[in-house]
């Protein structure tokens, strides 16, 4: 019998990447269902995003999430946006991507640019997740439930998209860093982008032109559903000023404080050309039937308002001194010390005797409807608002010009302060 001569077919050297591709194709048929898996975290992610992004789209509340709430204060944050855009825009425009690619894997297919668009899409969207879970841990100190919900759907999906694919990407750490490069610089950009968001919404017919300068003068709202008369109220600033701004607060409420500090500038930045009618909303359950479950930060909110009212109503000449005690502070002082130092004022029976005014119970109760009128015509529930001519603008203003916008828009006034800086 003859030897046959077994001949040696040669292999060309292939490159790493194909081998793994080819030896992994029998692994990667049967790991579908863990890209079906990756896919459904992605959507609910997606979900989270989406309705979120609406609702900024809309302007409409977000369910479960009510004014000052911890949910409110992250989305009303200037962290909640780039520039004027809302962040969730962007996640549900990376998620999309994201479940794209996904839709491919998940079919069998070998292709090499879904691989990359996953991989790109989870390293996005961890490093996202990270740096808004720390913003809102350190930063905002507030956690909204939608957005919790999209970060840790978006990071268990990466993790698992990590552990699927990074191997079978050629130099995947180039593509990760360059993703990590394009995270880095959209961080800076919202630290140093100022939030140009608009919260001011026009309502025609609001309020009533300026009148003539009187004491007596009648403020009305929304063709006379509310008659606010300047010398029976609150107020910062000149009773007969010319423009009157209307400011619903709450004591409790961060944002309000900020506010406060902001409008009272602004009474010696315009000069006196306008005066501030304050009126408080509590945010409070105790008292306010639109809230269904008080926050832990707003409880003894209606206290609050009820004291101050009481401490104005009993002795008007000496109410600006102690709400300028009360709104001193990052928060209010325990509601114990409000009551000593109003008592102080006034004398414990005069004190709970005027609690007791009908007055103070119809004028909360009053303030709480006209926040649910703006609501219902503008559709943003944040607090604080300012009425302003025919303008409803909700939320904290933070920047000067945008203040001074909206006073030139409605009735023609000038910063006095600006102007005489000006060369």
């Amino acid at each position: 019998m003859g030897n046959k001569r077994q001949v040696e077919t040669p292999t060309r050297n292939k490159p790493d990447h194909v081998q793994n591709s080819e030896n992994l194709t029998g692994a990667e048929q049967g790991s579908r269902r863990a890209f079906w898996v990756i896919l459904v975290l992605v959507g609910l992610a997606f979900s989270a995003s989406t309705y979120l992004g609406w609702a900024a789209w809309k302007g409409g509340g977000i369910a479960g999430c009510g004014p000052d709430s911890p949910c409110d204060q992250v989305l009303s944050s200037r962290w909640a946006y780039l520039g004027p855009l809302p962040v969730s825009w962007g996640a549900v425009l990376v998620d999309a991507l994201w479940m794209l690619g996904l839709l491919k894997l998940t079919s069998g297919s070998q292709s090499l640019v879904s691989r990359k668009l996953v991989l790109a899409c989870a390293t996005l969207v961890s490093v996202s997740a990270l740096w808004f879970i720390g913003l809102q841990v350190i930063v905002i100190k507030a956690i909204c439930p939608y957005c919790m919900s999209a970060h840790v759907f978006g990071l268990t999906a990466s993790v698992l998209t990590f552990g699927k694919l990074f191997r079978i990407v050629p130099r995947p750490m180039i593509l990760v860093g360059s993703c990590l490069l394009l995270a880095a610089g959209l961080g800076v950009a919202q630290v140093y982008v100022p939030h140009t968001s608009q919260h001011a919404s026009v309502v025609p017919q609001l309020a009533q032109p300026p009148a003539t300068p009187s004491v007596e003068r009648v403020l009305s709202l929304y063709n006379g559903a509310f008659k606010l008369k300047p010398s029976e109220l609150p107020m910062m600033g000149a009773t007969n000023a010319k423009y009157l701004i209307v400011s619903l607060f709450d004591y409790s409420c961060h944002h309000c404080r900020q506010m406060h500090g902001f409008l009272k500038q602004q009474l010696t930045n315009y000069a006196g050309q306008f005066g501030v009618i304050n009126l408080p909303m509590p945010l409070d359950g105790a008292c306010n039937w639109i809230v269904k479950q008080t926050p832990k930060a707003h409880v003894n909110s209606c206290s609050y308002a009820q004291i101050g009212l009481a401490v104005f109503l009993a002795a008007p000449h000496q109410s600006h001194e102690f709400d300028d005690w009360l709104w001193t502070g990052e928060n209010p002082p325990p509601i114990d010390q409000v009551r000593r130092r109003a008592s102080e004022l006034l004398g414990a029976e005069r004190l709970q005797r005027t609690l007791t005014n009908e007055w103070i119970k119809l004028r909360i109760q009053e303030d709480i409807s006209l926040y649910a009128s703006n609501y219902a015509k503008v559709r943003k529930g944040q607090m604080p608002q300012l009425i302003i001519g025919d303008l409803v603008s909700v939320g904290v203003i933070n920047q000067q010009s945008a203040f001074d916008e909206m006073i030139t828009q409605q009735w023609g006034i000038t910063n006095r302060l600006t102007q005489v800086r000006s060369p």
